[in-house]
């Protein structure tokens, strides 16, 4: 069994770029599929678990990525983010 890596990202670094994104802590734990509390948790440099770390930064690739984001696309979009095939 292989293990996956987890995406290297600090809670600091998600601060700055959810921000930038305008998406509030709330909503982006709403399209991560986690809870609020451990956005908060993430963004303060407390430990949460490889699973949130890795939708976390999943779902700020995806946000990113995708320029739409000004609109609020993302919250119509919830499950098709998070969602593996």
């Amino acid at each position: 069994m292989v293990k996956e890596k987890i995406p290297q990202i600090d809670g600091k670094e998600l601060k700055k770029r959810r921000i930038a994104l305008n998406i509030s802590q709330n909503d982006f734990a709403n399209v991560s599929n986690i809870s609020y509390r451990t956005i908060i948790r993430f963004e303060q440099g407390k430990s949460v678990s490889d699973n949130s770390a890795r939708k976390i930064a999943e779902t700020l690739k995806i946000l990113e990525a995708h320029p739409k984001h000004e609109n609020l696309w993302w919250k119509s979009h919830k499950n098709s983010i998070t969602e593996k095939p």
